[in-house]
This record gives structure tokens, sequence and C-alpha cells, in this order.
């Protein structure tokens, strides 16, 4: 029989996975618990290459392991379903930041003036996000007084032919996550 093991990232001091770390190890199988640095490489040499890993992670840090190592299942993912290229095509209507542009990098320094111009944007403040959901660079808010202080961090981690969305800001009161199966939500935080 294949004895299952588990690396699960604490990628958050309140994500609770400390409940699921805890239920993986009263089930008698292997886990271990890793912090991961974005934007750094690490090093996850506990398990053999040919392990039964499953993964519990950060899109960054499952991507990673996917490249590096070859554990079945190891990490689940399709990284293309995180850009918002692909789920926003999808879920548009629904989208919390449904007015916006997607540019390349290069495109928004030459039509900055034009961004922070009306009708697009009713604010001094646009709202910046990489299109991959690899978090090329932390998305935020940017005016157009302090654009440069704000775009040195997205051009240091970014080519000129990355996708970014710009978006109208907006004002977030609460955030829920909830997860559903046959038509219900099973669980959520």
């Amino acid at each position: 029989m294949t004895e299952i093991k588990w690396l699960i990232e604490d990628f958050a001091s309140d994500n609770k996975l400390q409940d699921l770390a805890d239920e993986v190890t009263r089930q008698g199988m292997e886990c271990e618990t890793i912090k991961y640095e974005p934007f750094q490489s690490g090093s996850f040499n506990k398990f053999k290459q040919d392990d039964c890993v499953i993964v519990q992670s950060s899109i960054n840090l499952a991507l990673q392991l996917q490249k590096e190592k070859k554990w079945i299942p190891g990490a689940w993912l399709t990284a293309d379903n995180y850009k918002c290229t692909t789920y926003y095509s999808y879920f548009g209507k629904y989208l919390f930041n449904d007015r916006y542009l997607i540019l390349p990098r290069s495109e928004i320094l030459r039509r900055l003036d034009w961004l922070f111009q009306e009708p697009f944007n009713t604010h001094d403040e646009l709202f910046f996000r990489p299109d991959s959901g690899l978090k090329l660079f932390y998305a935020g808010l940017a005016s157009h007084k302090d654009f440069n202080s704000f775009w040195k961090w997205v051009e240091e981690f970014t080519e000129p032919t990355s996708l970014i969305v710009v978006s109208t800001p907006k004002n977030i009161l609460g955030e829920w996550r909830f997860i559903c199966a046959d038509h219900k939500i099973i669980t959520g935080c």
C-alpha cells in the first residue's frame, strides 16, 4: 500500500491550515508544514522524488513544485485558469472590478495620462493587478502623482509584454470565500 504524505504551506496565520495538518497527522499520514517566501526559491527535500505527496499551497509554490518534483498527485494546479484573461471572459458581469482594461505593461506607461482621465477614471487613483494569478507583483492602488514609486516594483517583476489589469478603485468592506459542490455551499471563511 502506498504511503500518502502531505506538504502544507502555512501562508497565512489565520488560514486554519493547522487544522488540516493536525487531521492529516491524526490519520497517521506524514505531514510537513512549511513557510514559503514569495519571489524566492525554496528547497523542499523532506520527501523523495517518487513519493506520493499531496500538496496544499499557494499558486506560486504549487507552480514551483510542479516544475521541480515528480510527486503524484503533487500540486494540483492549472495556472492558466487563474489568469484574468481566462476567467473574466466567463464571469464578466459578476466581476467586482467590472470597469477594467487589460494592457501590456509597456502600454500602460504610454497611455498613463489617458488612463487617469474621465470617463474611465473618476478618481485620483487606479487599481493595478497582474493578469497572472502568480502574484508577479502586489496588486494595489496608485495615484497619478505617486505612480512612479508604485511602478518601480511592477517593472522589477514583470516583462514589457506582461499583461496588467487596470481598474477603477472600489471600497472593500469585507471578503468571504466559499466552496460549492452539488449547488450547495459546503464551507467558507
